[in-house]
């Protein structure tokens, strides 16, 4: 029986995609064919066949179809359907900032990473805001300026052990406090 499970990838984000075989048979082979993004690398143990993505198109779905032997001789098809995003804004609200002050800003945090640790930070920011020296790749960074009533976005790329990237964009905003 094949399954479309769909999800969200940010155009700049390589991440890893696991399709797992739960029905008591093991996988003998998997192969995957990804069309509207990058096929970075692909691999399958007995149990779940992974494929690496990255790239896209932003606002159109990518495909990415695992078709699975399995050791029973029966077939199985996987399908997932990532839309890609211009970016991965991170929270619901938009950090506030006087234009006078240095804030610390800590990374995001993933509660979820299956084992993965993240290895690096990028911090960047768009123009009128900025990274202070000397923070640019650590856990938390601090930032400073910005125009009063002016509006930033604050990106945050993680880079995991597993070779999996994932930029994170925090909203700022230049505000009276």
């Amino acid at each position: 029986m094949a399954a479309t499970y769909t999800t969200t990838k940010a155009q700049g984000a390589t991440f890893d995609y696991s399709m797992p075989l739960a029905n008591g048979d093991t996988i003998a082979s998997a192969a995957w064919t990804v069309t509207g993004a990058t096929k970075v690398s692909e691999s399958y143990s007995s149990t779940a066949a992974l494929v690496r993505v990255s790239g896209g198109t932003v606002g159109t779905p990518a495909k990415l179809v695992c078709h699975i032997v399995g050791a029973s001789g029966l077939e199985y098809e996987r399908t997932i359907e990532p839309t890609i995003t211009a970016e991965f804004i991170v929270g619901d609200t938009p950090i506030i900032k006087a234009p006078a002050e240095v804030l610390a800003v800590p990374a995001p945090t993933i509660s979820d990473l299956n084992g993965d640790t993240v290895s690096g930070y990028a911090w960047s920011a768009s123009a009128g805001l900025t990274v202070v020296s000397g923070y640019t790749t650590t856990a938390t960074t601090r930032i400073s300026g910005g125009t009063l009533g002016s509006d930033y976005a604050l990106t945050c790329t993680l880079t995991f052990a597993s070779g999996q990237i994932f930029p994170c964009v925090i909203p700022v905003q230049a505000r009276e406090r």
